[in-house]
């Protein structure tokens, strides 16, 4: 590629505000010059026990011939891939070409006969972890519950997990899975076995875990005759009467931008006979509810009870990526049936 060309790509980058840094970054990936990359931005797959370049984001495969590269461009959260080697690889189902740069959307999985899966949220949580949030560990041993004058329940189980991680509890009807799902967010209590967050009873020292915990219900908490704006604004007063007037309305419009309602924040709420939005943005917006408060553990009651396809996608995407930057454990009641297993695992 000559200087003039070059030059020629700068230009353009410079008219869609591309930063000089990603424009080099990609420039570099795009030359395979990876040692040139900013280390923040790229990450390698191969079989080495160590990295080639020291320092970067490094994944070890035994049995991958060659080397998968991935590039994070912060400025819009995408990550772009690149396989230089000889195997047979599919990028979700479709063969991957060697050389050709793909773009690795959300949900993407990159497969083949010799190596493990390689998950897009296991790729994106390497570069959203957010280290200044305490890692929580949820701890649930040998629960056990049974309804009152019945022997049905939930028998003995036991659950772990830390943060950064998406959960679901799927079953058919009545099987369980509010019950289970109330238990392990502390609305129930179990007859014997403890759960606990980072080492702490959540019965017996809430004290302790005050704020920590979330929970989303199935059905609506709003007020129907207050805009989406003012049901959140309202809603952070009374969570959040420790902020200024100014740090409250950051953190409003914030949560309003991230779960894609700002442009309905002046809508009126009404109820689901008398519609002013979507099932959807209602769903979005009672999240949000919570979202707000920063909770560590997110618990959902059915997010996308009701929802069509599209809407349970948003609601599903919008769980995934609180998940994987880091700062939330999830967990959600999911029936099992149609269009919403399917962007469960998609």
């Amino acid at each position: 590629m000559t200087a003039k060309e070059l030059a020629f790509i700068r230009t353009i980058a410079d008219s869609f505000n591309i930063s000089r840094t990603e424009h080099d970054n990609t420039k570099n990936f795009v030359l395979n010059a990876y040692n040139a990359i900013d280390k923040e931005h790229i990450m390698v797959i191969d079989s080495m026990k160590l990295p080639e370049i020291k320092g970067i984001r490094h994944q070890r495969e035994k049995d991958l011939e060659g080397r998968i590269a991935i590039l994070h461009h912060p400025s819009t959260d995408t990550f772009v891939v690149r396989y230089l080697g000889d195997l047979n690889l599919f990028l979700n189902g479709r063969p991957v070409i060697p050389e050709r740069i793909e773009l690795l959307e959300q949900g993407s999985l990159i497969t083949g006969s010799l190596i493990s899966p390689v998950y897009y949220s296991d790729i994106s949580r390497k570069f959203h972890h957010v280290k200044e949030f305490t890692k929580i560990s949820f701890v649930a041993k040998d629960i056990e519950y049974r309804f009152k004058n019945s022997n049905k329940g939930i028998k003995k189980f036991s659950f772990s997990k830390e943060s950064g991680n998406l959960i679901g509890i799927m079953g058919g009807s009545g099987v369980g899975k509010s019950t289970l799902l109330n238990l392990l967010c502390g609305k129930l209590k179990p007859l014997s076995g403890q759960i606990t967050i980072n080492g702490y009873d959540i019965h017996q020292e809430e004290s302790e875990i005050e704020g920590i915990l979330g929970f989303v219900p199935q059905d609506d908490l709003l007020l129907e005759e207050l805009t989406v704006f003012m049901n959140l604004y309202l809603n952070a007063k009374l969570c959040l009467s420790n902020l200024t007037e100014k740090e409250l309305l950051r953190r409003v419009h914030q949560v309003l931008t991230d779960l894609d309602l700002e442009e309905i924040k002046h809508l009126k709420v009404g109820n689901p006979l008398k519609k002013f939005i979507s099932g959807g943005q209602r769903k979005r917006l009672n999240i949000a509810l919570e979202l707000i408060r920063e909770s560590l553990v997110l618990f959902v009651d059915e997010p996308t009870s009701g929802l069509s396809s599209m809407g349970s996608e948003k609601v599903m995407l919008l769980l995934k990526e609180q998940a994987l930057k880091g700062r939330k454990s999830g967990f959600w009641n999911l029936s099992i049936s149609g269009a919403e297993r399917k962007h469960m695992w998609k």
